[in-house]
């Protein structure tokens, strides 16, 4: 059982007080975990680097108004309170989110639970040549994304029927759904973004 928290900024939103909002927001979730903290968060220009902060303990005890200004230009923030089910429990590369190096980049990632046959996944990794730094399941989670969105790429170079992000009478901006509440959801292929 973890807290997972993530949070994108509205487009027109000045960045700046995101990383309040998800320190808020991880404390709401403090019960879901109180192992480890951890924030990662992305100005969306910069695709090679995250800035990151985490820490043992409680949210309390990790978060403060000095690294919390690190996110002050982040749009979108991860967030992640651990309790922890695999992997070591306070070696500070346990604690989530992870960046994971890919070979479609740079990956920030959270997770709650355990991977079926974790031990068989990592072999199969670390034999294919991808190094691992932690015992964690959440970084194969990663290169298995990473694995498949190498394939699909891969695919969609070949294949002029994959499916793509819908597109509306302008045909420059995505068909916005109203599915009523004011809730606006993207679908691209399975994955569904909401503003609320």
């Amino acid at each position: 059982m973890c807290g997972i928290l993530g949070a994108i900024l509205a487009e027109g939103v000045t960045p700046g007080g995101l990383s309040v909002v998800a320190a808020d927001g991880l404390t709401a979730l403090q019960h879901r975990g109180t192992e480890s903290s951890g924030l990662v968060g992305s100005n969306g220009v910069h695709r090679a680097h995250f800035e990151v902060v985490k820490g043992g303990g409680y949210v309390r005890e990790v978060y403060n108004d000095e690294n919390l200004s690190k996110f002050k230009d982040s749009i979108a923030i991860l967030g992640h309170n651990r309790y922890s089910t695999a992997g070591m429990k306070t070696a500070i590369n346990c604690i989530q989110p992870f960046i994971v190096h890919t070979t479609v980049g740079l990956m920030a990632i959270a997770h709650n639970g355990e991977l079926v046959d974790a031990n068989r996944k990592r072999n199969e990794i670390l034999h294919s040549g991808v190094g691992l730094s932690t015992d964690t399941d959440s970084e194969l989670i990663a290169q298995i994304i990473s694995k498949s969105v190498a394939l699909n790429m891969n695919s969609r170079q070949n294949d002029s029927n994959y499916g793509d992000i819908s597109k509306g009478p302008e045909k420059d901006d995505p068909t916005i759904n109203d599915y009523g509440g004011g809730i606006d959801a993207y679908v691209i292929s399975g994955l569904c973004i909401a503003e609320l």
